[in-house]
């Protein structure tokens, strides 16, 4: 009996979620950055065992996290005479009207940018370039220590020959190295956005040509590995190491075709795809029913990418980001995170750096005993969270620098990350001259349904939708990409019990101001279509916790989805 698997790697956790004979199983395991095909594996393992698979679709999130993180490899330009700045010069405009920006850094070091003498014409070439001097070029580029090596020349786009030339003067005598033309990663005629979105590419290239070799040789119950793109398709592993870039969105790619299908049978056309993992949160704005695509997305700041996505934005802030404190008292979420080594505090792996699931543990927004998934045998696999780690670091590098209670700080960190999110979502909706008060909110992700009340009412939306194994959600949506555009939305209503019905229990959660209220947790396993209730209150299911604050009311509505609407 085969088996269709999808699967996502994130920088914190790899998720998979397998469909055989109707049956749904569902395996959250850390990932693991030095070699991320070992918890590859591992994910599978625990799913299928040494059965077949016929289909593999693998969405990641790791060109995202790399590139929001600026944790890619060191990239040598080589371009033409005089154009060595393009990418710091970028363009004239502001994006804020008041203010200061951040300060911006190029992806490849201006002492890594180099210049040969070469010249053409948006119709042609008007001065060959000497493939000896490239030779030369790249030779010191590689002595330098770069890992990939990007060609990046004036109209390139309509006019490749003298890019091509170069890139396979270097590749005949490096045929073993990295090695990218710009107007093959991208075709658009505009050097700044053709050469930024190059040297992502390159940026991100030495990452995922090492995990996806890994991953095929670990991966032997399949012939069938497909890799989820930015704009929703489905590619062969080579076809995405010859252009990593376009990996740069495959996560939230996956998760937003999965809540387009999900929105799509509960008929509503306009909603928010909201997905905040352990590292990065992703928002993709939907007013008529179906996800819009650009060329014109940037990611983190000052890096656009010219290839064609869905028009996803993406931030580093999620459960795993860290929290400083500025010179001036201002609390700052992301966009660096801790990742799945050594991970938050709460994991008693480190203790200098708080991050905002340790703020949501102290405030009793999860729990200790953290139920990342279910086994094949039914049994949940947890983590035990360590609250006393947690309250000593929060303490040393938030609440006493601000001079505040630990509670208060992490109120603090949550309303900074609560509309670090909004904001960005209100962005797009300025942007899209959208009404927010008439879209629904589609929160998943690890840390999605956590966050979303607060989120939501930042915005002025009304509704929440979270859909069943919320924090694995892009592993399923991957399903549902592309050529596997075959499995429907009903693919979620299976469930298997956890170890039988959990009783009723509570725990105090702090919401507000201070203010600790005794909240009945429940587990959503037990929840069947119909059941309701008002707020406060914590519902937990493996992988996920959706918050319900005093002010919302929640019902479990059509495909077991869970709504929560705000009084």
């Amino acid at each position: 009996m085969s088996t269709i698997v999808g699967i996502d790697i994130g920088g914190t956790f790899t998720d998979l979620v397998s469909l055989s004979d109707g049956k749904l199983k569902t395996v959250k395991v850390a990932s693991t950055p030095l070699d991320f095909s070992v918890g590859f594996s591992e994910a599978l393992g625990l799913a299928v065992g040494e059965g077949s698979t016929s289909d593999i679709v693998h969405a990641t999130t790791v060109a995202t996290n790399a590139l929001i993180q600026r944790k890619g490899a060191r990239v040598g330009m080589i371009t033409t005479e005089g154009f060595r700045d393009i990418l710091a010069l970028r363009r004239r405009d502001r994006r804020g009207a008041y203010g200061l920006e951040t300060a911006f850094a190029p992806l490849v070091p201006r002492l890594h940018r180099c210049e040969v003498v070469e010249r053409s014409s948006p119709d042609g070439t008007l001065v060959p370039v000497d493939v000896e001097e490239v030779v030369a070029t790249a030779a010191d580029l590689w002595g330098a220590g770069v890992d990939a090596i990007l060609v990046a020349f004036l109209h390139s786009a309509t006019s490749p020959e003298n890019e091509r030339t170069a890139r396979d003067g270097i590749r005949s005598r490096w045929p073993d190295r990295l090695v990218f033309a710009s107007h093959e990663v991208a075709d658009v005629p505009s050097e700044f956005e053709r050469f930024s979105t190059g040297s992502a590419s390159a940026y991100v290239a030495p990452l995922i040509e090492t995990y996806l070799a890994g991953i095929q040789e670990k991966v032997t119950q399949t012939d069938s590995l497909q890799v989820v793109v930015s704009d929703g398709g489905l590619v062969d592993p080579q076809t995405a190491k010859d252009n990593p870039v376009r990996t740069a969105l495959s996560g939230p790619a996956a998760g937003v075709w999965g809540a387009h299908a999900v929105c799509e049978a509960l008929d509503t056309p306009a909603f928010v795809a909201c997905d905040m993992g352990g590292t990065s949160f992703d928002a993709c704005l939907v007013s008529d029913g179906n996800p819009a695509l650009t060329r014109e997305r940037e990611l983190a700041f000052g890096i656009p990418l010219a290839v064609e996505m869905l028009d996803i934005a993406t931030i580093g802030a999620g459960g795993g980001s860290i929290v400083t404190v500025s010179a001036a008292g201002v609390v700052e979420v992301g966009p660096e995170g801790v990742g799945a080594d050594p991970g938050p505090a709460c994991y008693g792996r480190q203790v200098h750096r708080a991050t905002v699931t340790d703020a949501d543990l102290l405030l009793g927004r999860i729990s200790p005993t953290l139920r990342l998934s279910s086994s094949v045998q039914g049994d949940p696999l947890v983590r035990e969270l360590h609250v006393d780690t947690a309250y000593k670091t929060m303490n040393e590098r938030v609440a006493a620098p601000l001079g505040v209670s630990v509670e208060e700080a992490a109120e603090l960190v949550l309303s900074t990350v609560d509309e670090k999110m909004a904001g960005q979502i209100r962005q797009m909706a300025l942007h899209n001259r959208a009404d927010l008060s008439t879209f629904a909110l589609f929160a998943y992700g690890g840390a999605g349904p956590l966050h979303a009340a607060g989120i939501a009412t930042s915005l002025g939306m009304p509704r929440i939708i979270v859909p069943p194994n919320a924090g694995l959600f892009s592993a399923w949506g991957g399903l549902l990409t592309g050529t596997s555009k075959t499995h429907s939305v009903a693919d979620i209503l299976p469930r298997t019990s956890v170890n039988g019905h959990a009783d009723l229990q509570s725990r105090s959660v702090v919401f507000s101001e201070g203010v600790s209220v005794e909240c009945a947790v429940i587990d959503r396993l037990d929840l069947d279509e119909g059941a309701s209730g008002v707020g406060s209150c914590v519902i937990e299911e493996p992988g996920a916790t959706t918050v319900v604050p005093p002010d919302f009311d929640w019902r479990v509505g059509r495909e077991n989805m869970l709504i929560l609407e705000r009084r």
